[in-house]
């Protein structure tokens, strides 16, 4: 009888845990810090630099939104802008092994196109 009450404890213990890393997970990728810190890996990762003013990203929604977003090429030169960009994803389809849109949104793009010769 105390072996079945202590493991329930522990149970509900390691689910209290686990809720409270993942909340805490959802608040830290929703700060400033987290924004400039993974635009910093992607501009050095790439030619040109990406500047997006906003984002948000619903979990339970599966949503993901970049607003006022700037792409800039090396020799400082607009190359891409545009006002929003929404997508809408299925999470079943991605634990499935398959990326699956719901509904892609590119408000006001603005493409530069050029031709080196």
């Amino acid at each position: 009888m105390k072996f079945q009450c202590k493991w329930k404890k522990y149970l509900l213990l390691g689910i209290a845990i686990l809720l409270v890393f993942i909340f805490s997970a959802l608040i830290v990728l929703k700060t400033n810090y987290t924004h400039n810190f993974i635009l910093g890996i992607i501009n050095k990762s790439i030619p040109c630099n990406i500047f997006v003013e906003k984002f948000s990203f619903s979990v339970l929604k599966g949503e993901f939104n970049l607003y006022n977003v700037l792409i800039k090429g090396t020799s400082n030169e607009k190359i891409i802008t545009f006002k929003n960009f929404y997508i809408k994803f299925s999470w079943i389809d991605l634990f499935k092994s398959q990326v699956t849109f719901k509904n892609i949104k590119l408000e006001d793009p603005f493409i530069n196109l050029f031709i080196n010769k």
